[in-house]
């Protein structure tokens, strides 16, 4: 067992140069933004605006028809009932990414908005269950019971018989990974109805194991590529919605999306 740092150290302490520095700081190194394959089309998915909603309605036709439109693809949704901002409603794929936007604008969503809750206080005076199947005993109510700790002692006579008490509202904000390379997927499918993806993932096998269960079709015809991720922080250990939407749009416009 070493009890001090040796005189001469091999690697604490020693500039060691990275395999990938040449070729990221040389900008040789392929991302998935940088993958752009022969006919490839643009996609881009349409997503509810609104924290809570019913769809009344979805009219792609315009959509469809629009220059330079090759696929359109609607979310099987469970049903029609919105209970989040940001919802994937509609992905379109198109020829560039100008026509993409265009087709994306005539995309006819009729919602009907729903009251919701923002912030912990108004949900404990009046709760109006906004939320989505999920609470206790499926009852759809915004506040989850809390498995409290433990108590031990007096609290109440600690805090009569203390010096000083302070009482305070503390939060928690919301922390999202903050990746540099965005979250994206290219899809291609074979002729012998194999795919190939170069996805910014931290997990090349389990992508491609949950694309193979997405489309139905055996693992072994499945393969992911990444060559370099510009970071993750765990949030890209999947094909994510995008990555599904992008793998459809290429099945339906027979072009890599």
């Amino acid at each position: 067992m070493a009890t001090k740092w040796p005189e001469k150290r091999r690697l604490l302490g020693t500039k060691i140069p990275r395999l990938d520095g040449p070729e990221k700081s040389t900008g040789r190194a392929k991302y998935t933004f940088d993958i752009n394959l022969p006919g490839m089309l643009h996609g881009a998915i349409v997503r509810c605006p609104h924290a809570h909603a019913k769809i009344k309605s979805i009219d792609t036709a315009a959509a469809e028809k629009a220059p330079g439109v090759k696929a359109v693809y609607l979310m099987p949704l469970p049903e029609k009932e919105i209970f989040h901002p940001g919802t994937p409603l509609v992905a379109v794929a198109a020829e560039t990414e100008e026509q993409l936007h265009d087709a994306l604008r005539l995309v006819k969503i009729d919602y009907e908005e729903l009251p919701f809750q923002v912030k912990e206080e108004d949900v404990l005076q009046k709760d109006l269950a906004t939320c989505s199947v999920g609470g206790p005993q499926n009852s759809r109510e915004n506040l989850l019971p809390v498995n409290q700790p433990p108590q031990r002692g007096d609290v109440e006579k600690a805090l009569r018989e203390a010096d000083a008490v302070v009482e305070a509202n503390y939060g928690v904000p919301v922390i999202a990974h903050q990746c540099l390379e965005p979250h994206g997927l290219v899809a291609e499918w074979s002729d012998d109805d194999s795919l190939t993806v170069w996805a910014s993932t931290q997990a090349v096998t389990g992508t491609a194991q949950q694309l193979a269960f997405m489309m139905r079709v055996p693992a072994a015809k499945v393969k992911c590529i990444t060559h370099y991720i510009g970071g993750g922080f765990g949030s890209k250990f999947g094909p994510d919605i995008q990555g599904r939407v992008a793998a459809e749009l290429a099945r339906k416009a027979k072009a890599p999306v």
